[in-house]
This record gives C-alpha cells, structure tokens and sequence, in this order.
C-alpha cells in the first residue's frame, strides 16, 4: 500500500495542471486512515510511504521522511486524545493541521539543514514558496472533504 500511495502521489504532482497538482495525497489518505481506523499502524504506514518518497525527491534526505512521519504521529494523538468524533469538521480540522504541521516542520529542517551543510543557496523560500504552501492547504483540506463524504456515504454503518 506504501508503494501505491507513493506512486500515486508523484503521479498527482505531474498530470494535474498548476494549482490542482499541490493536493497532498499521502497526507490527505492518511488522515482518512486516521479517521476510520483508529490504529496506530497508520504511524508505520506514513514511516514507509515517506521514506520512499523521500528517495524520488531533490529535497535533503529525511526532511520529507522525518516531517512527515512526525506529522502522522502527532495527528493520530490528536485524533486519539482530543478530537475523538468522527465528523466532517474534526477531519476538516486534521486535515488543516497536517499541512500545517508537515510544512512548518519541513522548513525547519530544511532550514537546519542549510545552516549545517552551509550551502550557498539558504535563501529559496519566498513569495512563490509561500503561495504555494496556500495552495497546497487549500486543494489538500478540499481532497479530504470529498474523501470524506465518499467513505460516508459508502459505508453502511451510521457514524
């Protein structure tokens, strides 16, 4: 399932036109995993997915693997420990702090990892960079929505 998740998220980046093309699909899946399964297998799940996605990618090894990682593990406490319904606004709320969480963690990795290395080029996050973590929280949280009321309306049981 790691290797699907993995491929379908490069494939997202590449077939979608511009703004579309900045879902988060790993992030999005695996707060719908989170919502319905309530186990801490997902944890595993997110360690795997991003670590291979850590390997197709030009970012500095672990910055992807290590943010993402701690990201599905703070997001399955939260789903354990404080919002315990499984509603539409508890997973819209989820889905917001996972990027959230995810991109703010990043850069600071990123940016660490500038300082230590002593790279040059410690200066790449601007406007553009800004705008398109925007996109991403917004076409990400709207990913889950529909995810969402798809698993809702297909699952027998009332939640």
């Amino acid at each position: 399932m790691a290797i699907f998740l993995v491929m379908a998220h490069i494939d997202f980046l590449y077939l979608l036109p511009y703004p579309v093309n900045n879902i988060h699909l790993l992030l999005g899946t695996f707060v719908i995993i989170i919502m319905w399964s309530e186990k801490g297998g997902v944890v595993w799940l997110s360690f795997f997915s991003f670590f291979l996605l850590n390997l197709f990618t030009v970012s500095p090894f672990g910055t992807i693997f290590i943010s993402g990682t701690i990201t599905t593990l703070i997001l399955y406490w939260f789903r354990r420990d404080l919002f315990t319904n499984r509603s539409f606004w508890t997973c819209i709320v989820l889905g917001f702090l996972a990027i959230l969480i995810f991109r703010t963690l990043y850069t600071i990795l990123f940016y660490l990892f500038n300082f230590f290395m002593s790279n040059q080029d410690t200066y790449i996050f601007g406007s553009v960079v800004f705008f398109r973590y925007i996109w991403e929280l917004i076409f990400t949280v709207a990913f889950v929505a529909v995810l969402y009321h798809m698993f809702v309306a297909f699952q027998k049981k009332k939640i």
